[in-house]
């Protein structure tokens, strides 16, 4: 066919961008330069033994990973499968090869991908999923999860499905792309497969199957089978129409693809069928309307087994002689002979082999190829297989068949054609502007060095160079741009680090180039965001260097479980994080286990002393609590509020005087608001209320789509805040410490949105809450009721012999743990100090007294996960307090039924909330962590927090019993917060079967890892404090001096660091303190929140004299490479302290400034 008789239809598609890794080559290019130079990519190790062959086509570099660049944590990194760590930055770099990359993409993109067993997670994680079991951690790591995870990493929204069919999986992945793009179930699809058989470096001799001398000879007579490979590719698909109307980079068109099964029309099922075969090729050249004589190559199969080859070469000929009988002329050819048989990911290799010999005009030669298979001389002069590169013809259309077959009978086919020819395109604009990001300065770097490079290499496309970097990727807060010129010449290029300029730059139009400099650096400072407008026309896209991953090591070596003939032991057998290990160790039939757990107490339940008793002393301690305040309410003063209120408006001006998207227009759209303003997610919510606010003092005025301004805002706003300021501290002294915390608040707002800083980087500087403690401590009605609730705790308490487990969640600054613990006397108590975040701990634990740090317990609790998998027993807390926590939380239904679940039957809630809030609180709190959260609640709240009344219907929906508030019903008026006490209701019996479980001493776990074997043996041990490991060690050696002990993770450098007195060793106590963990990871990263990361920068810039940036921590994986950091820096100066941010401290009593 020639090229002028191509008719493009409606059901063709595009190959609009690929990537790939594969044997020997980490990219496309290194691939192709492997196949057109006939370069065998199998690696070989080890001497055969006639059994098992040292020989495999190895992916370098599977053990890597950018874990930071996707926001996975290094724990789930190093338990994630290769696979999904290699195929997520493999779809990261498709989508950025199809021009695709950037987020803000208005296209629903599908993903269809293929992978093999996780046999990574298999060997170090568990065997299988298990009957009963949680799946929520486990299924992260499956590969059944493969695609909804990428999706949801890369933010794709078309379908997302995981295929799976042997060998063919990765055909069949194209094959249902296509169909989902033809059905308009999305408007681009990725697709493909990925095969990493992980830490093999060979296999087993199967006679017919696999090669008995390392080499894959496809359609040789001496073919004797397969050579196992590792790789991965991925294509971005789209309908052709809409990619020739986007101008989008086309690498090949399909036009016809087919998948059908051999069902019984064979000798048995691991039998291939010609039948089969034969039909799929027959269904996708009918689809594509081509004939025989239209295509110039096959990329087969090709899997060098005898019947395999034999049965393969019959079905191309049954199919092409069916089609149209006669004479045909094609070269066959199979990837496998170069690099192995890939699996599930073997039919995206030959499609992309197949799609670069389209764009280099060659068929890349067969290796290992001497004579052809018997039934190759049957079709000779038909199917002709070569050993050498084979140019393709330049007077006709050239259309190459890809067959792949699946073990058991699935197959496939699909028609590759070349692309259609782009009109040339002149470069338009005498300069232009190529941006340059990353997320880190490394990779900045490296991004900075391929596109110069690039540059170079293709000064006449310019032009899409341009418009691929500005509207094609995603743009982080490292940036660099490079200015050329018309010719492609690099007049000006810049830095963060060095500014370099270039032969031209004198010779140039100055206006010209002064404004394209202009624009470059308001893009620099974020002032700049749609370079669509820097193009009168869309440009043909084209493919550019993709972004350069920093890459850690994630590498868990393989449990030799074979060969164990002696016992094994493991601490901490049944936490979280050892579970799972522990019932894989339990299910080795050749293995003693031997697992240590602490040692429990039986107890009885607590006998509470009635509050009826009391009600009327805790009625009077409340008025006493309030005269004593002389309390400020807002609602109470409407001049007060007013004064207030105008303090708000002037920080909401001031903000929108930052933004400057009333500059120009005073009418906006309000998706290009939030556009310009360049709005980090998480705060979304935070600029919608201010629109909001906005609207609600009369500054702006909103419909469905846009924001107008209503009156001119004056532009000089800080005398105007100041000025206010100074008559807050006149008329209204006792907010005046509030007031400068919201000016100071609102002058970060858009460094927090745009993502320079972070909320708690404002609210905690250096990590440290004083500023806010300042304001805490004085006098507020949610402290009235923090001191009204230790008064409750003390009375409701009885003198007993058991110890009584209070457990308080979101302690934050310790506001009602100083009340509580100041009333507890001699009573014995457990008193469990819980939040999310691992600064406070690390805080609050240092200003305890010896005496109550006994009776104190520090645990990092997140309420919206079950606690129950958070180290605290279900059922196994006599009280549970809180102020103003549960609210801040996602889903509050949830939060409130998992801390039931950990409350004994009969156990009290106690907790101290706002049921009355003023905008300025948002105005403020906004920046704080999950302040936002309630807005995404299903409970559909819009508010932080209920009404009075409006929490009592909330606790007795959730079933809890007895309730008593403070103030009372009817008397709502005098305060805006209250203290809410109920009762879990009381079980038959006593207690419930399970809280029977946690009286007994015996955990859930621990039955049913009894039940799965009942010869394991279980020891009791009073602590895992490192003398107590210590001493277990040794016992365990003395008893079993060839056996394993499994003690928790990091112990053994722990000691040795210790030991040895290093940088290490002191940054682990750093961190164990911060955390409160006695056992820290290597990988201790994932355990931080903003907050203490904080309070960790400020130790190490105090102990080391080092400032890290917060950006920076989430480079090093581990504490050795902050280590090493440190120590290239030891002996340089501390860096300046920061400086007080507010110094005069207001006397805060107005009550709307609630934590």
């Amino acid at each position: 066919m020639k090229r002028e008789e191509r008719i493009f239809r409606d059901t063709d598609i595009a190959i609009v961008g690929m990537n790939g890794r594969m044997p020997q080559a980490n990219d496309l290019n290194e691939f192709w330069q492997n196949l057109i130079n006939g370069r065998e990519c199998i690696t070989r190790k080890g001497e055969e033994d006639g059994k098992f062959i040292y020989a495999q086509g190895l992916m370098d570099g599977a053990e890597y990973f950018d874990h930071a660049f996707f926001n996975v944590n290094a724990s789930d990194a190093l338990h994630i499968d290769p696979q999904y760590r290699c195929i997520l930055e493999c779809a990261y770099h498709t989508l950025e090869d199809a021009g695709y990359g950037n987020p803000d993409r208005d296209c629903s993109i599908g993903l269809f991908i293929g992978a093999d067993e996780t046999f990574y997670v298999w060997n170090h994680v568990f065997e299988k999923l298990l009957k009963n079991e949680s799946v929520d951690r486990i299924g992260m790591f499956l590969e059944n999860t493969l695609a909804s995870r990428i999706a949801y990493n890369l933010n794709l929204t078309g379908p997302a499905v995981v295929v799976r069919a042997a060998c063919a999986t990765s055909m069949v992945a194209v094959h249902m792309a296509i169909e989902s793009l033809l059905n308009f179930d999305c408007n681009m699809a990725l697709a493909g497969g990925v095969n990493i058989k992980w830490l093999e470096s060979g296999y087993p001799i199967v006679e017919g199957m696999s090669s008995a001398y390392g080499q894959l000879r496809a359609y040789d007579a001496m073919g004797d089978g397969f050579v196992p490979g590792n790789g991965l590719g991925l294509v971005a698909l789209k309908r052709l129409d809409d990619a020739i109307e986007s101008n989008d980079h086309i690498y090949a068109v399909i036009t016809g693809s087919a998948v059908v099964n051999d069902g019984n029309r064979k000798a048995g099922y691991h039998a291939s069928s010609v039948e089969g075969e034969a039909e799929a090729i027959i269904r996708a050249m009918e689809t594509a309307e081509r004939f025989p004589e239209d295509i110039c190559c096959i990329e087969g199969h090709g899997t060098a087994t005898p019947l395999g080859d034999s049965v393969e070469i019959r079905a191309i000929d049954k199919a092409y002689q069916y089609i149209k009988e006669g004479d045909y002329s094609c070269i066959l050819g199979s990837v496998k002979s170069n690099i192995g048989h890939l699996n599930t990911a073997a039919g995206i290799a030959g499609i992309m082999k197949s799609v670069l010999a389209l764009n280099h005009g060659y068929f890349p030669p067969s290796v290992n190829y001497d004579s052809p298979n018997p039934e190759l001389l049957k079709v000779s002069g038909r199917l002709t297989v070569t050993d050498q590169a084979y140019q393709l013809p330049d007077d006709k259309l050239n259309i190459i068949g890809v067959s792949s077959f699946g073990f058991g009978g699935v197959n496939g086919h699909i028609i590759l054609e070349e692309p259609p020819m782009e009109e040339p395109v002149k470069n338009k604009n005498p300069f232009y502007i190529i941006p340059v990001t990353a997320k880190t300065d490394g990779s900045l770097a490296a991004n900075q060095k391929n596109i110069r490079q690039f540059i170079l290499e293709h000064p006449d496309e310019i032009e899409k160079i341009s418009y691929v970097s500005w509207t094609g990727r995603e743009h982080f807060s490292c940036r660099a741009f490079f200015i050329c010129s018309g010719r492609g010449e690099i007049l000006y290029e810049f830095d963060s680090r060095k500014e370099l300029k270039r032969d031209g730059f004198e010779q140039a139009d100055g206006e010209a180039l002064r404004d394209a400099v202009s624009v470059a650096e308001a893009w620099l400072a974020g002032r700049f965001h749609d370079g669509k407008t820097l193009f009168k026309d869309v440009p043909y896209k084209i493919s550019l260097p993709v972004y350069a991953f920093e890459r850690h090591t994630f590498f868990m070596p393989q449990l030799d479980l074979k060969n164990r003939k002696t016992p094994i032991g493991i601490v901490d057998a049944f936490s979280d994080s050892r579970f799972e290990l522990t019932k894989y160790l339990a299910k080795q039939k050749n293995m003693a286990l031997t697992v240590f757990e602490k040692k429990k107490e039986p107890e009885k339940p607590i006998e509470w002393i009635k509050p009826k008793n009391f009600l009327q002393v805790i009625t009077e301690l409340e008025n006493d609590y309030i005269r004593k305040e002389q309390l400020h309410f807002l609602h109470r003063d409407p001049e007060a509020e007013e004064q207030i209120n105008q303090m708000c408006l002037l920080c909401l001006k001031r903000f929108w005087l930052q933004t400057g998207v009333f500059e120009e227009k005073t009418t906006r759209n309000l998706s290009q608001v939030l556009e310009e303003i360049g709005v980090d997610a998480y705060f979304t919510h935070f600029v919608t209320f201010i629109m909001e606010a906005s609207q609600k003092y009369g500054l702006v005025e909103i419909d469905e789509e846009t924001i107008r301004l209503k009156n001119e805002m004056e532009q000089d706003i800080e005398p105007l805040i100041q000025d206010k300021l100074a008559q807050i501290k006149a008329d209204l002294p006792d907010g005046y410490g509030l007031m400068k915390l919201l000016v100071y608040c609102s002058e970060h707002y858009m460094e927090v949105f745009q993502g320079e800083k972070t909320g708690s980087e404002v609210l905690y500087p250096n990590g440290s809450y004083d500023m806010l403690k300042g304001i805490e401590q004085n006098g507020t009605a949610e402290g009235i009721y923090c001191k009204l609730a230790a008064d409750m705790v003390d009375k409701l308490m009885p003198e007993c012999e058991q110890t009584i487990r209070i457990l308080e969640i979101g302690a934050g600054t310790g506001e009602l743990t100083d009340q509580v613990l100041s009333r507890i006397g001699n009573r014995k108590i457990k008193y469990y100090f819980t939040d999310i975040g691992a600064a406070f701990l690390a805080i609050y634990k240092k200003k305890l007294s010896a005496d109550l740090l006994e009776k104190v317990e520090f645990l990092k609790v997140d309420i919206t996960r079950p606690l129950v998998e958070q180290k605290i027993g279900r059922e196994s807390i006599d009280m549970i307090l809180g102020v103003n926590v549960i609210q801040a939380t996602n889903d509050i239904k949830l939060s409130m039924n998992n801390l039931l679940d950990i409350l004994k039957p009969n156990g009290y809630l106690c907790m101290v909330q706002l049921y009355r809030i003023h905008d300025l609180q948002e105005m403020i709190f906004g920046l704080s962590p999950g302040w936002w959260n309630y807005r995404e609640d299903s409970y559909n709240r819009r508010m932080p927090y209920f009404t009075h009344q409006g929490w009592i219907d909330f606790w007795r929906e959730c079933g809890i019993e007895q309730i008593e508030t403070f103030p009372q019903k009817g008397k709502e008026d005098q305060s805006n917060a209250m203290l809410l006490i109920g009762q879990k209701p009381k079980t038959e019996g006593g207690l419930s079967e399970k809280s029977a479980y946690v009286s007994e001493g015996i955990s859930e776990r621990k039955q049913e890892l009894l039940r799965k074997n009942n010869d394991i043996k279980i020891c009791e041990v009073a602590d895992y404090s490192k003398g107590s490991i210590q001493k277990m060690k040794e016992d365990w050696e003395k008893q079993y001096p060839k056996a394993e002990l499994l003690l928790p993770e990091g112990y053994e450098e722990q000691a040795e660091e210790e030991e040895n007195g290093s940088i290490s060793a002191q940054l682990r106590k750093i961190i164990s303190d911060i955390l409160n963990m006695p056992d820290i990871s290597p990988h201790f990263i994932e355990e931080f929140d903003s907050l203490s990361l904080l309070l960790l920068i400020a130790e190490i810039e105090k102990e080391f004299g080092y400032k890290i940036e917060i950006e920076q921590m989430y480079q090093f994986s581990d504490i050795h490479e902050l280590a090493a950091e440190i120590q290239d820096h030891s002996g340089k100066e501390k860096t300046e302290q920061s400086e007080e941010l507010i110094t005069e401290e207001g006397d805060i009593r107005l009550l709307f400034e609630e934590l």
